[in-house]
């Protein structure tokens, strides 16, 4: 036996390297924790500082303001509670201008006129926006290379125009700054400058937000941070100038136009001691790592070479190698360790021994051996596991023996009953196929029936069609006839009035024969015309007489043409339902015809679905035949292959005797190898 180390990956680096993460994570989060509070803490006293220097310029200049308000308002009390003279005035202006250090004051009359050098300032911009505000701060008035601002208060009887030097504000910004980087300006609503530490811009009157639109990359932040100071929003903001990272601090100033101060200073400045603290942080983190990673390497030194002589001795075992010895003389979970890989290795050689020993009999066909060995704990269920095996092969390889000689008989019987249903199944075949001949013959004929009962429709349905004009065409005649009638009567109507006209002549007639008589020789001419009128009516009447009669024979006649047309009619309508009904019962006929067609069509579908079957299963019939010879070929060399076990089994009398003896067959085992090579 030989000592054993382990080969492979070290534990000892794993538990230096977790151990130098968990310090190192540990490390870094303690560090971006601190650098986070620091800069955290930084940046909110920043912030503080800044809101309140804004803040305190902010409300400066609204002093300030407020401050030459009051001036105005005490110029304004003076005219109107002394009425002083021009010259008191414009004295009194003087002398507050040098109080005020502003460079000029004019006192306006409600027209815009002063009373001090008389010019008009109507036109003033600060004036005329004051008019509607009250007072009016403008913007810087840029005059060469100075500036100034006016501030206008408005009364209707004494206005102040006070004309106030840059410097007012200037000086403001000038004294808020946040360090040494640090500047202030004003900005209008518009974002132009109002004052600024560099009074150029001032003059230039610069814009971002204008400039933002030639130079977006540029102007992009500082005009979003000047965008909220000229909509009069008070906050603090980071942004970048030039590629300098600056803050700014920005409040809206009370009394102006929309005026607003920024405190700014570069970000840099007052972050350098938080990038000093996170390097300090950082050594210190490191200096922590490395101490940590030493003691971790001491540590896992002592802990690591028993482990090592244990895992190599493990590793063996897992080749297969069980001649090997591992001694660690310590009274701890190592030694205590060392002492059951030792003891496992001289149980797993005593088992192995033994089922190779039991193995090897049930592979010489001993199935009655029995283990030896002593199996403890869960290896227990291994020596049951072999148990059941040679007890399961007994049984198995008896029930086999007895299912031999069973499927042996069996396949005889299966083997005949398949010919006979291979014969069965041919003569099946046989009569399917005259069956389908003849049902075939049956679905020509029906197809032909369905195809003359189709035409005799079509014929039906045309006959149909014309009784139905004839009919449609009776009954036109019946109103011809009817309307004849009619005319017929209004004829009648006329030859009555004929006659009454001629009745009527014959007598006017009459009294003119008379009266030409009583006129004597006068009226012989007179007389005869009367005649000739009396002989006129006489044949009017007759010729009405004989119209009439004519006409009343005419229409005798329609009324009895009318009686025969509507009989003929009647009788028309008569055999149209006639005609329709038949129509519809060859409708029917057809319709019939068509589905007997169709169901012996599917009836001969069916037909020879059955002969395929019946092909199929005479098919089957034949290849079950033979695999029935084929299986009891295959019973009677399973019964040779299950005579080479030597086997055991308690009979009726509890007596163990080998199913040789039981059933007497050879001991002599049988040799697979020349039992055919497909076995």
């Amino acid at each position: 036996m030989k000592k054993l180390n382990f080969k492979g990956k070290s534990i000892k680096k794993e538990l230096v390297v977790i151990t130098s993460v968990v310090v190192f994570l540990v490390g870094a989060l303690l560090t971006g924790l601190s650098i986070f509070a620091i800069k955290n803490a930084t940046t909110q006293a920043l912030i503080k500082s800044v809101k309140e220097a804004s803040e305190l310029a902010s409300n400066k200049v609204t002093m300030t303001i407020d401050n030459y308000k009051t001036l105005a308002a005490d110029i304004q009390a003076y005219n109107t509670v002394f009425k002083p003279t021009k010259a008191d005035i414009k004295k009194y202006a003087e002398t507050l201008s040098k109080s005020y250090v502003v460079e000029d004051i004019q006192v306006l009359d409600k027209n815009g006129i002063s009373v001090i050098d008389g010019k008009s300032y109507a036109n003033n911009n600060a004036f005329v926006q004051s008019k509607s505000q009250g007072s009016f701060l403008s913007d810087p008035i840029v005059d060469g290379e100075n500036a100034y601002f006016d501030l206008a208060v408005y009364s209707p009887e004494c206005s102040v125009l006070i004309k106030l030097p840059y410097s007012t504000f200037g000086d403001i910004i000038a004294e808020v700054k946040m360090g040494n980087t640090g500047s202030t300006y004003i900005l209008n609503n518009k974002g132009a400058k109002v004052a600024h530490n560099d009074f150029s811009l001032v003059l230039n009157q610069q814009n971002n937000l204008e400039d933002v639109k030639k130079d977006p990359k540029l102007y992009k932040t500082v005009a979003a941070l000047e965008t909220r100071m000229a909509n009069g929003e008070s906050d603090f903001g980071f942004y970048t100038w030039k590629g300098d990272g600056k803050f700014g601090s920005y409040n809206s100033i009370e009394g102006t136009n929309g005026w607003s101060i920024n405190v700014t200073a570069l970000t840099s400045e007052f972050m350098a001691q938080v990038k000093t603290s996170i390097i300090q942080l950082s050594v210190v983190g490191i200096i922590a790592l490395l101490i940590a990673v030493f003691l971790m390497l001491r540590i896992a030194n002592r802990i690591v070479i028993p482990i090592s002589q244990i895992l190599g001795a493990i590793e063996e075992m897992e080749k297969g190698n069980l001649q090997f010895d591992v001694d660690i003389a310590k009274d701890n979970e190592i030694g205590k360790m060392s002492h059951s890989v030792k003891h496992l290795g001289v149980v797993f050689q005593q088992m192995i021994s033994d089922i190779s020993n039991v193995l090897g009999e049930i592979a010489r066909g001993n199935l009655t051996v029995k283990s030896n060995a002593e199996y403890v704990g869960d290896f227990k269920e291994i020596h049951d596991s072999m148990e059941q095996i040679v007890e399961k092969f007994n049984e198995t390889v008896g029930n086999i023996k007895v299912s031999a000689e069973q499927v042996a008989s069996g396949s005889n019987q299966v083997s005949s009953g398949a010919q006979a249903l291979s014969q069965g199944t041919t003569q099946q075949a046989a009569s399917i196929m005259d069956l389908s001949v003849i049902i075939k013959e049956i679905a020509d004929k029906n197809k032909v029936n369905a195809e003359d009962a189709k035409v005799a429709n079509d014929l039906s349905k045309k006959s149909g069609e014309d009784v139905m004009a004839g009919n449609e065409y009776m009954k036109e005649m019946m109103e011809a006839m009817e309307e004849i009638t009619n005319k017929s009567g209004e004829i009648g109507k006329i030859i009555k009035t004929i006659d009454d006209i001629a009745f009527q002549t014959n007598i006017l007639a009459l009294n003119a024969a008379v009266e030409a008589a009583r006129a004597g020789t006068a009226g012989k001419g007179f007389a005869v015309v009367a005649d000739e009128v009396r002989n006129l009516a006489q044949k009017s009447a007759e010729a009405a007489k004989n119209t009439t009669q004519l006409i009343e024979d005419s229409i005798n006649a329609v009324e009895k043409g009318t009686r025969i047309a509507d009989n003929t009619a009647k009788a028309l309508s008569s055999i149209v339902e006639k005609v329709v009904q038949v129509n519809e019962r060859i409708t029917k006929i057809a319709e019939a015809s068509a589905e007997q067609t169709d169901s012996v069509n599917q009836v001969t579908v069916s037909v020879d679905q059955i002969s395929a079957v019946v092909q199929t299963n005479s098919a089957t019939s034949e290849e079950s035949a033979a695999a029935s010879e084929e299986l009891n070929g295959q019973a009677e060399i399973l019964k040779d292959l299950v005579s080479y076990f030597k086997i055991s089994m308690n009979n009726d009398g509890g007596v163990t005797e080998s199913y040789e003896e039981k059933y007497d067959y050879s001991d002599e085992p049988v040799d697979i190898s020349q039992m055919g090579g497909k076995y």
